[in-house]
C-alpha cells in the first residue's frame, strides 16, 4: 500500500577474501572487478597500504591495500589476485573510484536481516565499520567513507 515502509527481504553482497578477513560489500557498492596488474609506482614517502594508480577505463583510479590500511597486515602474491574498483560514496568529483586487492574472485550471497549477527562487543581494525557473522562465518563490512577520507588525504 502506498505509505507504508517495506523491509528489504533480500540484499545482494559480494564477499572478497583479504589477508586475515572476508570483507562483505554491497553489490551497488562494486563498479567492476578486474584481474590484477601491477600499478602506476608508488612514490617511498606515502603509506604502505597505498600501492600506486590503475589506469581503468582511461582514469587513473587509486588502489590500496585494505588489510594494510586496516590492520598492518599484506595481502600475499597469487595467482587469484583481483582488483575490485569501488563506487567511491563521498566527493565523486575528486575521487569517483578506488580500488583494493583481493585474493580471489569475489563470491555473491544475498542476505537477509536474519543472517546476519553482528558483534557490538568486537575490536574494529582501523577502517572496519562492522564487524559480524553472517550465516555463522565472520565477516568485516569496511566503513567506505573512512577509507575514501584517507585516501582523499593522501592524494591532496
Amino acid at each position: 500500500m502506498a505509505g507504508e515502509a517495506h523491509d528489504i527481504e533480500l540484499i545482494n553482497t559480494l564477499i572478497c577474501s583479504i589477508e586475515g578477513a572476508q570483507v562483505m560489500l554491497p553489490d551497488i557498492a562494486i563498479a567492476e572487478i578486474v584481474e590484477f596488474q601491477p600499478t602506476a609506482a608508488a612514490s617511498d614517502d606515502v603509506p604502505t597500504w597505498y600501492l600506486g594508480k590503475l589506469v581503468w577505463r582511461g582514469l587513473d583510479v587509486p588502489v590500496i591495500s585494505l588489510e594494510a590500511m586496516d590492520h598492518d597486515a599484506f595481502f600475499t602474491q597469487g595467482s587469484m589476485l583481483k582488483i575490485i574498483i569501488i563506487n567511491a560514496t563521498e566527493n565523486r568529483e575528486r575521487l569517483p573510484y578506488w580500488g583494493f586487492v583481493s585474493q580471489e574472485t569475489p563470491r555473491m550471497m544475498r542476505i537477509n536481516r536474519e543472517s546476519i549477527a553482528g558483534d557490538p562487543n568486537a575490536m574494529l581494525g582501523h577502517v572496519e565499520a562492522i564487524r559480524a557473522e553472517v550465516y555463522g562465518d565472520p565477516v568485516m563490512l569496511p566503513d567506505l567513507t573512512k577509507i575514501e577520507q584517507q585516501i582523499l588525504a593522501l592524494l591532496g
